[in-house]
């Protein structure tokens, strides 16, 4: 693609309607690594919510990811995630001007999100065609994606989304971007991590050892 029809950066890092990749399962610390803004798209932060995690754990694992020197303060940052919760949810549930917002209610109401891929993922405009206006996903380079992290996922949070982006940043030369994720597993034979041995789901096992991290400063 030729990068003028690229979507722009949001707050340094990839646009929320960017290309994700599909067909794929994607772990939630992938996305608070190198999508946060994702986490703006009603269906990724409703599954978040369902699956136990809190503002405090999205942030936290966003935070996590980034230089120390850029991380700011803790509080700023979960601050800005609860209005993605709240807005996000009120979505799901119709209501994008309903005064509260409750998480136990939600969690209860929809029960655990056991589909972890995007293939169900929609915008905003989608839930909210009056209040939000109609976006379209576009693409950027796989360098946005990773311009800004430093400490990349690993273990049972590195699937296949990560194995793009390690390929990209080891293959600079090629200019790879969201258009590619699907050429670059199938072209290099990536494989989807086996199921975890215990048979937890990723969300929660993540989420327990996220919660074991000191919290960043």
């Amino acid at each position: 693609m030729h990068p003028g029809s690229y979507l722009a950066f949001h707050m340094g890092t990839p646009s929320r309607n960017v290309q994700w990749p599909e067909n794929i399962e994607i772990s939630l610390v992938e996305i608070a690594t190198f999508c946060p803004n994702w986490f703006m798209n009603p269906e990724v932060v409703g599954r978040a919510i369902r699956n136990g995690w809190s503002r405090e754990d999205i942030a936290k694992a966003q935070l996590l990811a980034e230089d120390p020197t850029s991380r700011g303060k803790f509080h700023t940052r979960f601050n800005r995630v609860q209005k993605q919760i709240s807005a996000g949810s009120k979505l799901i549930d119709g209501q994008p001007n309903a005064p509260r917002f409750n998480r136990d209610d939600f969690r209860t109401r929809y029960g655990t999100q056991y589909d972890l891929t995007a293939n169900a993922w929609f915008l905003r405009h989608a839930y909210d065609p009056a209040g939000h206006a109609q976006e379209h996903v576009g693409d950027m380079p796989l360098s946005a994606f990773y311009a800004h992290v430093q400490t990349w996922p690993t273990g049972s949070d590195r699937l296949l989304m990560t194995q793009c982006l390690e390929f990209a940043r080891q293959n600079p030369g090629r200019q790879l971007d969201s258009s590619h994720w699907t050429w670059i597993i199938t072209s290099q034979g990536l494989a989807s991590p086996p199921p975890l041995a215990n048979g937890q789901h990723r969300d929660v096992d993540a989420l327990q050892r996220l919660r074991h991290l000191p919290d960043p400063q």
